[in-house]
């Protein structure tokens, strides 16, 4: 495929970010109460820098005419934030762009982060951000502004003279550097009203880390924020959260962090709302082996009103194949603690996992009954590339027939090697089907019976 060579040579610094909607071609709302932080952030360093940003949210407007709004707001440059579950959507997009518009397209997010040569074989992509995209973003803007060349851009992916080029990743950034995510770029009631839904009370999705304290095997997030775990500092985030309350008249926060269950910067947080009189309901999520009762006292006094789980399995083999670090006795406790101190739980839960037996899967059924977490997340495990998982199994018989590209989290798309995919996905429907619309309790020895005949048959 040829490459798209040319260098533009921009005059101003009109930019449109914009986030795809999750299944191409798809012109039905993708409901979230989550806005696009990635861009927020983004969008938010940049008008920072003095530069006007506008943002499109396709999974909240899917039937925006991209061509209509490119010709409306004129932009200098088009940035899309992608992930490997909508990179085809993002394609689409920019193949849009460029029928239309002589103008640079750069893409971000996770799929260019891992694939940033294979996403640069595209002749509509011109160029790529890997990992964090604030400084990388603006210093090729400014290079494009001044006619500079582009190998001194960290983090930064291109193309010249016929071949394709990335740079070196920066350090990670100190993120208390940063602005505050300004989320007046979009239209935030869309995200408010259907989170109040799920929550139950006026709240606005915040991130105020990045990074992890663990890196599961089955999660790519350390591709992109790396092994660093890095938080704004309690004072500042209080301060912000009470403006922003002010601001869009929520009564709290969901933070969509990997963990905020980290004790020496959680339990400081939580004293830093009591000291600024803040009056603010939250949810969070939590690892059940960093959950304590010191911990989960400081945070309901401060605010906490449901802690999400990432319970994952009740299975103490699958646990460490997803390098959990966690064990099922951890979980039970955890949960126990919460209840406990009056603190409601959710959890989230998959299946069909690398190896994952029926009889793993029923004790997972068993641990959900015992633990009734609400809301309950449930999901059908799928390959992530850039995760230990896909590159261990990659190839082999287990995921052969997975194509990553394709991730709708309730339907199988693989075998696990002792149940089938066909398999998976009845067992998993029969689980969905008992908690969510209470059905019928699942027919385990049915599916081992199953199971057992389709191996023999192998």
């Amino acid at each position: 495929m040829q490459l798209n060579l040319k260098k533009w040579r921009i005059k101003m610094s009109n930019i449109l970010l914009i986030r795809p909607h999750p299944v191409v071609d798809d012109t039905k709302n993708f409901p979230t109460e989550s806005p696009p932080i990635g861009i927020i952030s983004l969008g938010s360093f940049l008008r920072s820098k003095g530069m006007d940003v506008k943002a499109i949210d396709l999974c909240t407007d899917p039937q925006t005419d991209i061509v209509s709004e490119i010709l409306k707001i004129k932009p200098d440059i088009v940035g899309i934030s992608s992930m490997t579950c909508d990179f085809p959507s993002a394609l689409k997009i920019v193949d849009q762009i460029k029928r239309h518009f002589d103008i640079p397209t750069v893409l971000g997010g996770a799929h260019p982060t891992i694939f940033p040569k294979e996403v640069l074989q595209n002749p509509s992509i011109d160029y790529v951000i890997i990992g964090e995209g604030e400084y990388a973003f603006h210093e090729l803007i400014i290079a494009l502004k001044n006619d500079k060349a582009f190998s001194e851009i960290a983090s930064l992916g291109y193309k010249e003279n016929g071949s394709i080029f990335t740079n070196p990743r920066r350090p990670f950034i100190d993120i208390n550097t940063l602005p505050f995510p300004d989320y007046s770029f979009l239209d935030n009631e869309k995200y408010i009203d259907f989170g109040e839904r799920y929550l139950g009370f006026r709240h606005l999705v915040a991130v105020i880390s990045r990074g992890c304290t663990n890196r599961c095997s089955f999660c790519a997030q350390h591709q992109v924020w790396g092994n660093q775990f890095r938080f704004f500092s309690p004072e500042r985030v209080v301060s912000e959260l009470k403006r922003l309350m002010q601001e869009y008249n929520v009564e709290g926060f969901w933070f969509k962090d990997s963990v905020l269950t980290v004790k020496n910067w959680t339990i400081p947080f939580c004293e830093e709302i009591s000291r600024q009189k803040l009056n603010v309901k939250w949810a969070c999520l939590a690892r059940v082996d960093q959950v304590d009762k010191e911990l989960i006292k400081s945070m309901k006094k401060a605010g906490l009103v449901k802690l999400w789980i990432g319970a994952e399995s009740a299975s103490d083999r699958i646990l460490q194949l997803l390098n959990k670090w966690i064990t099922v006795d951890q979980t039970r406790k955890a949960f126990r603690i919460c209840k406990d101190e009056c603190v409601d739980t959710a959890a989230f839960f998959m299946f069909g996992l690398p190896t994952e037996t029926v009889d793993e899967m029923e004790l997972t059924f068993e641990l959900i009954r015992e633990t009734n977490p609400k809301p309950l997340h449930l999901a059908i495990y799928h390959p992530l590339p850039g995760t230990e998982l896909y590159e261990k199994y990659n190839g082999a018989d287990v995921i052969k027939h997975a194509n990553p590209r394709e991730l709708v989290f309730d339907m199988a798309c693989m075998s696990t090697g002792p149940v089938s995919k066909e398999l998976v996905q009845e067992i998993y429907d029969s689980i969905c089907n008992y908690f969510i619309k209470n059905g019928s309790k699942p027919d385990f020895k049915e599916f081992k019976r199953i199971a057992s005949f389709q191996e023999a048959r192998v």
